[in-house]
């Protein structure tokens, strides 16, 4: 027997012996496993893709499905009206222009506002003389030459005088028109209806020789930098929404979703839907969001990071959620409570410190629950 054949044959009974000593080593782990515990060698984790993590902490939030319409708030939205009935001379703009606050709409006309304006021409000349006479009236009264009574009467004569001079100046301001400016020569039949906001014309129903009275709608302004959404919540979740919840929501047509926050909860259960309204501030909106469009929306109950898992770190078995815990190539089988449920990941309750220690299977935990289960 030459060298070569001797050292080829002290190799195979060597490779021999070392691989029953493996199997031994291996049966004898096998046979030492706990109940709960399964043994893989690392070829085993290998060829059977079993990946290993750690516990992290992510923003896991319950959700309440909604639906709701793109609205303004109140102080954000304008109808415009008639002061005072009149005939529309002139009309300008439509829907979709954008205008500045105090930019003239429309021009009503009526001969009423003529004689608003001479009355007060005359009231305030008239006030000039009851002034006068009152002032003298109670200058005879101190000098006795004339009576307490006919200083009253002028003094009431003059306060009623002055009153009907302030509240036609009050009428003519709601028309728009300065009483400082009114003069004999500058009496006008027109009025000019401006643009109490800046905003976007969403509604125009003026139009030439069309008669206008204080409750006629001729134009509707809103102001789009202030939109937020109205959502409409069963009345069974109401008790969860809590103002500065976060919320995303998509509209229809738009690619990218939006974000807004709980600003107000309303205080009326409908009759027949039995919802409440949620009113939501849009943190960024854009100018093609406009009022009135539908919108599918997801309340997030909570905002603070919780610990989780991977959902495929988790295998259920008699109503327990169970994760395994590697040490070595020993695998122990840890029970764990389990709470929201999102984009793949499971928050996980309470867990232990040496849990949030421990490495943990998080891709391939049916197969090691299926070697434990045949074991049994």
């Amino acid at each position: 027997m030459n060298y070569r054949t001797f050292f080829l044959i002290l190799f195979t009974v060597l490779a021999v012996s070392c691989g029953k000593k493996k199997l031994a080593d291996t049966q004898e782990s096998i046979d030492s496993l706990a109940a709960n515990e399964v043994f893989m060698r690392n070829d085993q984790l290998e060829m059977a893709e079993v990946k290993m993590g750690k516990m992290e902490k992510r923003i896991l939030s319950a959700i309440i499905e909604c639906n709701g319409t793109v609205e303004v708030p109140p102080g954000y939205y304008a109808s415009i009206h008639a002061p005072m009935a009149g005939y529309v001379a002139e009309a300008y703009f439509f829907p979709g222009n954008y205008v500045e606050k105090g930019t003239v709409l429309a021009v009503l006309e009526n001969p009423d506002f003529i004689v608003l304006q001479r009355d007060f021409l005359e009231t305030k000349s008239q006030l000039a003389f009851y002034e006068s006479e009152y002032r003298r009236q109670g200058e005879l009264t101190l000098g006795n030459a004339s009576s307490m009574k006919q200083m009253q009467l002028s003094e009431a004569e003059y306060m009623s005088r002055k009153a009907r001079l302030q509240a036609l100046a009050a009428q003519l301001s709601l028309l728009g028109i300065d009483p400082d400016k009114i003069t004999a020569d500058a009496i006008s039949s027109r009025i000019k209806l401006k643009a109490p906001i800046s905003g976007y014309i969403v509604r125009v129903e003026a139009s030439i020789g069309k008669y206008a009275d204080p409750a006629t709608v001729l134009y509707e302004i809103v102001d789009k930098s202030h939109l937020h959404i109205n959502l409409k919540v069963f009345e069974k979740d109401i008790s969860k929404i809590k103002k500065g919840q976060k919320v995303d929501f998509t509209i229809t047509g738009f690619p990218e979703s939006f974000q807004a926050e709980v600003e107000a909860i309303g205080q009326f259960v409908t009759d027949e839907e039995r919802m409440v309204d949620v009113h939501c501030h849009i943190k960024k909106s854009t100018p093609d969001i406009i009022p009135g469009m539908y919108v599918r929306a997801q309340i997030n109950l909570r905002n603070d990071p919780v610990y989780c898992l991977p959902a495929t770190s988790l295998v259920r078995e008699d109503r327990t959620n169970y994760v395994f815990v590697r040490h070595g190539n020993r695998f122990v089988r840890v029970p764990v409570i389990t709470g929201v449920e999102q984009e793949d990941y499971t928050e996980i309750i309470h867990p232990s410190d040496s849990l949030l220690e421990a490495e943990i299977v998080v891709r391939g935990a049916y197969y090691l629950a299926a070697l434990l289960s045949e074991r049994e």
